[in-house]
């Protein structure tokens, strides 16, 4: 068969800065281009050669020797344009000479010791002496002849990188230690521009926001604190949790020690009112006569006193009053159940019923000056003077006698009814003359 003519020979595609070897001989005269020289000619062309061409092309390629891989590909490619295994590994050689890749066999291991003991540094946080170790790495993998390592140079780019963010990072801490918190939060954002992702800058970002909004809104409810007494204390014990949140951030902080120590004289003012309000309210009901009114009151004060603890637990005067109101709240409403109690058994009028009406009413002497239990006590003396009356009628004597006895106790003494008494006792007195 005849040669293909120059012309005829299909291009095939080639990467920048590796011409194509038939561009080569097509620029040259054919005069100076011996037959064997023309693409798809000579005897090296033929199909054993092309298949011992691919075994070297792979070898090559496997060996890293990338720029012959990519001329044996050329030649491979100059007899049968488009032949994908050539086009595959010419593609992959000129990206790994681009990228700088090379095998680990061709790095020495000296190089290699240096390189993971610099990593084992960077991951440390020493960053000084892991840059020196990545230099050592990529000078010793230069004088075995590997010209460019790409990972030792990304490591020396990525350890400026780290080394600027941790200044960075310890620049914002400093301004955090001065409460200058804006400052440091632009500090930790540029440590995260530098390097993205660091979990440490991300974590003193989210830090720095979280306390700046937190401190600004306490600041903000300290201005605005108003309303009654009670909703101050739940603005006050909101104040107070958030302040012991972010204190815990940053326990050494003068800017939020201000704040806590405002917080506490408002806090101290407003437990000063609620005392003065809780012992007034007791003086109140000391001196009220009305059960039920002394049971308002004192539970008044007991609410006063239980908001005035909770903003100062350690106030142990505080605390000792408020279990002494507390105490009398519960005397009270235990009172208060006897005395309709008692006036429930009187109402029954069986004499069991009013003995026993008048025991329960004898022992709440600390209430005797209540309208509703004197009223009940004068019902229960009416009661006790029928039966001694009832007794004098049917003429028993020692009955009569056994009542007005108990007429002369408690808790009949507090009504001071001494002329019903007296008329009862001259009435025995004029039976018993009757009957000798």
């Amino acid at each position: 068969t005849q040669p293909a003519r120059d012309k005829d020979i299909a291009p095939y595609p080639t990467s920048a800065g590796y011409p194509a070897p038939e561009a080569e001989i097509r620029d040259r005269p054919q005069s100076d281009v011996p037959s064997a020289r023309r693409p798809g000619q000579g005897p090296l062309y033929q199909g054993s050669d092309i298949d011992e061409i691919l075994s070297a092309l792979t070898q090559a390629y496997y060996a890293g020797e990338y720029q012959e891989t990519i001329e044996l590909a050329n030649r491979i490619l100059a007899q049968q344009p488009g032949n994908p295994t050539a086009l595959e590994y010419r593609q992959k050689a000129e990206d790994n000479l681009i990228r700088g890749v090379v095998p680990d066999h061709r790095i020495p291991f000296d190089a290699r010791v240096a390189y993971n003991r610099a990593n084992s540094l960077v991951r440390a946080g020493n960053y000084e002496e892991a840059e020196r170790l990545y230099r050592e790495a990529r000078d010793l993998a230069e004088r075995s002849g590997v010209l460019s390592w790409k990972d030792a140079e990304q490591a020396l780019l990525d350890i400026q990188d780290l080394a600027l963010a941790r200044e960075l990072l310890n620049e914002g801490d400093r301004l955090m230690a001065v409460d200058n918190w804006s400052e440091a939060l632009r500090k930790y954002e540029g440590a995260l521009r530098v390097v993205p992702n660091d979990p440490q800058a991300e974590e003193r970002v989210e830090m720095v926001r979280r306390v700046q909004q937190d401190a600004d809104q306490v600041a903000v409810q300290l201005n605005m604190l108003g309303g009654s007494l009670q909703e101050q204390v739940g603005q006050l014990q909101q104040i107070r949790q958030s302040l012991a949140r972010i204190r815990q951030l940053l326990p050494n902080s003068q800017r939020l020690e201000d704040l806590q120590a405002e917080a506490d004289n408002r806090l101290q003012a407003i437990k000063l009112q609620l005392q003065d309000q809780a012992q007034a309210a007791l003086a109140r009901a000391q001196s009220s006569t009305s059960l039920d009114e002394q049971l308002d009151l004192t539970n008044e004060a007991l609410r006063l006193l239980e908001m005035a603890v909770d903003l100062d637990p350690a106030d142990t005067k505080l605390s000792e009053l408020m279990q002494t109101a507390r105490a009398n709240v519960g005397d009270m409403q235990r009172a208060r159940q006897i005395i309709e109690r008692a006036a429930a058994l009187i109402a029954q009028n069986f004499d069991n019923e009013l003995m026993q009406a008048r025991t329960m009413l004898a022992g709440l002497r600390d209430y005797v000056q209540d309208e509703r239990y004197r009223m009940i006590v004068s019902d229960l003396l009416a009661r006790y003077i029928e039966r001694a009356e009832y007794a004098l009628a049917d003429g028993n004597i020692s009955e009569a006698e056994t009542w007005l006895t108990a007429l002369r106790e408690e808790p009949f003494r507090i009504l001071g009814r001494r002329a019903e008494l007296q008329r009862l006792e001259n009435a025995i007195r004029r039976q018993r003359t009757r009957g000798r």
